[in-house]
C-alpha cells in the first residue's frame, strides 16, 4: 500500500512538471507579443508624423508659388 502511494505521488509530480510551461517559454511568448505591439505602435507614430511633414511641405510649396506669382505681378505693374 505504501509503495502504491509513493508511485502515485511520483507519477503525479512527473505529470505536473512535464505538463507545465517552463518560465523561459512563457517569457519568450511575452517578449514576442511586446515586440509585435512595439512594431505596430512605431508604425502608427511615425506614419502620423510623416503625413504631417508631407502636408507641411505641400503648404510650403503652395505659399512659395503664391509669393512668386505676387512678385511677378508687382514687377509687371511697376514697369
Amino acid at each position: 500500500m505504501m509503495v502504491r502511494q509513493a508511485v502515485m505521488a511520483a507519477l503525479s509530480c512527473v505529470f505536473v512538471i512535464s505538463c507545465g510551461k517552463s518560465p523561459s517559454d512563457d517569457m519568450k511568448g511575452k517578449v514576442e507579443n511586446v515586440q509585435d505591439k512595439v512594431k505596430d505602435t512605431a508604425e502608427n507614430v511615425w506614419s502620423g508624423q510623416v503625413k504631417a511633414i508631407d502636408k507641411a511641405k505641400g503648404v510650403g510649396k503652395a505659399l512659395m508659388d503664391a509669393a512668386d506669382d505676387q512678385r511677378h505681378k508687382i514687377e509687371k505693374e511697376s514697369e
